[in-house]
């Protein structure tokens, strides 16, 4: 004599789950990013380096810089209506950066965000994945 049975699993809404997940996993994977930069920032003082970070920019959306925001003057504003500055830390940053004929006895590369960029990809996909798969998972 066969039993049978139905399970109805309850009714979830999973759309805030995962999107709080994939915003953890974004900013997780920024943070990721400017760790693998700050090592190849080029180094004088360490200033340039000490003054990474990563900015939520948006829904999903992080900004990973380097230059210091307190010397920033407002310049004007995107199409997104945000604030757009102009610093000279943020100058020297983008030189260092831009720059393939700078030499940096001291260690680090030009292009020290750019690079890590590209190499980190799978890395930080995975971890955009996994992010969202331990949500899904429980």
């Amino acid at each position: 004599m066969p039993i049978t049975w139905r399970y109805t699993p309850p009714k979830l809404d999973a759309l805030p789950v995962v999107a709080a997940a994939a915003e953890a996993g974004v900013a997780a994977a920024g943070e990721h990013l400017l760790e693998a930069a700050q090592k190849r920032v080029p180094v004088e003082s360490g200033r340039l380096r000490d003054s990474g970070r990563v900015t939520p920019v948006g829904d999903l959306a992080v900004a990973v810089s380097f230059g210091r925001e307190d010397d920033a003057e407002i310049v004007g504003f995107d199409e997104h209506d945000r604030a757009v500055g102009s610093s000279p830390s943020a100058a020297y940053a983008e030189k260092q950066h831009e720059d393939l004929t700078l030499h940096h006895p001291n260690g680090g590369s030009a292009k020290y965000l750019e690079t890590p960029m590209h190499e980190e990809a799978p890395a930080i996909a995975a971890i955009l994945v996994a992010s969202v798969r331990k949500a899904i998972d429980g």
